[in-house]
């Protein structure tokens, strides 16, 4: 019986091709763009699953307080916070520290390079997380001072086939550190991403010896990893710390008005969620995966929407069908299961081709939204479970309605005919609902991608109140030495002979990137410590101001001929606000308690954004360098009409200045721009779905007004013999479908400002979603649908009356 419902299927397929054609277009693009999403979606939500004991692992998050207000909230929180917890609490089996200190210029005899992906590491990392170490052991490798373990292309980069065990690496031209292991590249599904770790008990041991980073509270910047034994509640923990804090440190925050809380964060909800301060490598967006994820659910119901009204469009057809069909001796059972071998081999086949489709695909989307996704559709049983899912739901879905409803009605009534007009109206009304249905998607998606492109656009033209363009910016030399500061004089001064610089300033930080350098306590001289405050601190060269064209609202900049201005600063017009200035004139000329150093303002710069204006403006204060500590950039501005010459120019001097040190660049304008890569690859994904989601609905349109022009072919000939006109005829075709869509856009109206909205809550500087939005996104909705439709209602209003007629 299976063989003859089988065989009867396909050649009932075969029979009404295009309705076939339509159904098969749609169920592929919708199932290959749903695959391809949930591959992403997936990846996404794999970060950190990998590790042995990832439900055992928690970060410690700390949230600093000031004057009973959050201030800052860290990734890489407290030095104490490991150690501490660790030796406090029993229910922590491990903890293990990690430190980021920035680029370092790594060097192994001859070959040198500029490394970012370095950290020191607690001698517990290899022990907590589960990443192959391919050589030594993972329990003594990070155990002694000045010891390193390097990545697998670290080993192949510095030392080619030659085995690194037991050999060196140089750091910035100081120390060097022993290699006492080699471990597998950390994948890219990992919050971490280091390829050099430095044994951390370097730090307090020879790098730091008069500071004690295990037991300060006050110095931020060291992640912190814990271990919970088996069965841990980690809620119940957290729960304990506050205690802990107000015995080890109650009367210290006291004194400066100040609190400090540990949170505990889930190593798998790190990637996704957590946006703080110091985080080890930029992190992904919950909601991007959330937004895609319904598009893809969207996507694959549009296409089941098409198949369903296209199958009861088709009643008549079917009736008398299966009214043959009973006369001869059908069960009802019987017909049911042709109906589902119909839809099973349709979906079955749609399936296997967006499979195939996904493989070949996989590769160029890892592109289009630039990272590697592996395709897993293969090796992950949730998603063949998925798979397998569609295939039962969709058949069911898109089968056991008509099925029921042809196989209730008698033969007789199917045989005259009567049968479609009986049910007619709940055919009708389940077709006018799937229609409604898919254009409330679509105008919902289209809000959504105008919204997202028009907040990219508006985060680009934001007026950032510093000049980024024809700027170059080297990273500044780290093996450095005791004639560092006239050497840099040396570049400075040969360096603006060349014709085409105009400007070079030095800094600790460039925009584009975080100021790394978080200061706590900062008040007005002879304060209280309660009157305290959170700023960010950048140092800068005289030039610096001028350079990226500042605005100074009130008293001056730096000044080289000002002797004074070492023991200066300059504030942005919001910490002068966070210091209850009423103005800025009031600030300049006010000492600041910096740290001990007394600082004199002698300036205040209009707020600028120093990262995207998708952040909100931060307290900064600008301060002089110290020849004692170098810079880590110098910022060049240009004339680029011979920019290559110039470049040239400008490496010829740096490696004459300072031999030894890699010469890395880039332009700021790109640097900056990637600050909306992820916004943007998340713009252009959410509007190639969005239009594949509107597609699949105007396919299925398409077929469904071709039908119902062709039911309607009498009618039309009829209509055109008592005079009705080609623009009568295609207005009565389009009033219903019409009305049909503009009940969808005002359904999606409300939704997709609800969507819009919560995505927009994460930009501090973001659009207000006008009414406009809305109507335009109807009237695209609304052309669309009408070009659409009127296609087949042209053709059918074209076609001869005596030709409509002549079976009559």
């Amino acid at each position: 019986m299976f063989s003859y419902h089988l065989k009867i299927a396909f050649r009932h397929l075969w029979k009404h091709k295009y309705t076939t054609s339509i159904n098969l277009s749609g169920l592929i693009v919708g199932m290959t763009a749903a695959l391809l999403i949930w591959q992403y979606v997936s990846f996404e939500k794999s970060y950190d699953d990998f590790h042995d004991n990832a439900d055992r692992i928690v970060r410690v998050r700390t949230d600093r307080y000031n004057q009973g207000e959050l201030s800052t909230q860290f990734a890489a929180g407290a030095a104490c916070a490991g150690p501490l917890l660790h030796e406090s609490f029993s229910e922590i089996e491990d903890h293990v520290k990690i430190y980021a200190p920035g680029e370092r210029v790594v060097r192994h005899e001859d070959v040198t390079f500029r490394e970012s992906k370095l950290a020191f590491a607690g001698k517990s990392f290899f022990t907590i997380f589960s990443y192959p170490l391919l050589t030594g052991d993972k329990e003594t490798c990070l155990a002694e001072p000045l010891t390193v373990c390097i990545s697998e292309s670290i080993a192949h980069k510095y030392f080619g086939e030659k085995d690194p065990l037991g050999k060196s690496l140089n750091i910035d031209g100081l120390r060097e550190y022993k290699i006492t292991g080699v471990f597998r590249d950390m994948p890219e599904n990992t919050h971490l991403d280091y390829n050099i770790l430095l044994s951390y008990i370097t730090l307090p041991s020879i790098i730091w010896p008069t500071y004690n980073s295990e037991t300060t509270p006050d110095w931020d910047g060291f992640l912190a990893y814990l271990l919970l034994r088996p069965g841990v509640d980690a809620g119940l923990l957290e729960s304990k710390f506050p205690a802990l804090i107000e015995q080890k440190f109650g009367a210290k925050f006291k004194e400066s008005n100040e609190a400090m809380v540990w949170v505990l964060q889930p190593l798998r909800d790190i990637y996704l969620i957590s946006h703080y301060m110091g985080e080890a490598k930029a992190n992904g967006d919950a909601n991007a995966v959330r937004f895609l994820s319904i598009i893809g659910g969207l996507i694959l119901l549009i296409a089941w929407f098409n198949y369903i009204n296209l199958s009861t469009a088709r009643t008549d057809i079917r009736a008398r069908e299966v009214g043959v069909r009973k006369v001869v001796g059908s069960t009802r059972g019987n017909l049911i299961m042709q109906f589902l071998t119909e839809a099973s081999v349709l979906t079955f086949g749609a399936i296997s081709i967006a499979v195939l489709l996904t493989s070949f695909l996989i590769p160029v989307f890892s592109k289009f939204i630039g990272k590697t996704i592996p395709l897993t559709l293969f090796t992950e049983p949730h998603l063949w479970f998925g798979l397998i899912g569609i295939f039962t739901l969709g058949s069911l879905l898109a089968a056991l309605y008509p099925a029921f409803v042809h196989s209730a009605f008698s033969p007789v009534s199917m045989l005259k005919g009567s049968a479609t007009t009986t049910r007619g109206q709940g055919f009708n009304g389940l077709r006018k609902s799937l229609v409604v249905l898919q254009f409330a998607a679509s105008v919902s998606l289209i809000v959504c991608t105008f919204v997202v492109f028009r907040q990219l656009s508006h985060m680009q033209e934001t007026a950032l109140g510093l000049k980024i363009d024809q700027t170059v910016v080297l990273h500044a030399p780290r093996i450095a030495d005791s004639t560092y500061h006239d050497k840099f004089e040396t570049f400075k001064q040969e360096a603006l002979r060349i014709p085409a610089i105009k400007n070079l300033t030095a800094s600790t930080a460039v925009p584009g990137s975080a100021v790394d350098w978080n200061a706590g306590g900062i008040r007005r001289w002879g304060a209280p410590d309660a009157d305290g405050k959170q700023v960010r601190a950048l140092s800068l060269d005289y030039d610096y101001v001028t350079a990226y064209g500042l605005e100074v609202v009130a008293g001056r900049a730096f000044a080289r001929g000002m002797h004074t201005d070492s023991t200066a600063c300059m504030i942005n017009e919001l910490t002068a606000l966070q210091l209850q200035f009423s103005s800025p004139e009031e600030a300049v000329g006010v000492d600041i308690n910096f740290w001990g150093d007394r600082l004199t303002i002698v300036g205040v710069v209009k707020n600028y954004h120093h990262e995207s204006p998708k952040a909100a403006y931060e307290p900064l204060v600008l301060r002089v360098l110290n020849p004692e500590s170098p810079p880590k950039y110098y910022s060049m501005k240009l004339n680029t009409e011979q920019l290559p010459q110039t470049m040239q120019a400008i490496e010829a001097l740096w490696k004459n200045v300072f031999h030894g040190n890699p010469f890395d660049h880039f332009f700021l304008d790109q640097h900056f721009a990637l600050q909306y890569a992820a916004d943007r690859r998340f713009g252009y994904v959410f509007g190639v779905f969005a239009a594949l989601a509107i597609f699949v609905s105007c396919l299925g349109l398409f077929a469904l007004a071709a039908h119902i022009a062709e039911r309607r072919t009498k009618e039309i000939g009829v209509r055109k013999v008592l005079g009705a006109s080609v623009e009568n005829l295609v207005g009565l075709m389009t009033r219903d479908f019409m009305w049909l869509v503009l009940i969808g856009i005002l359904i999606a109206s409300p939704v997709a400002w609800y969507m819009m909205n919560s995505w927009l809550t994460g930009f501090a500087t973001r659009i207000k979603i006008e009414w406009s939005i809305f109507l335009f996104s109807g009237l695209l909705a609304i052309i669309i649908a009408f070009a659409t439709i009127s296609f087949q209602s042209i053709k059918a209003a074209l076609v001869n009356p005596v030709t409509s007629l002549r079976s009559e």
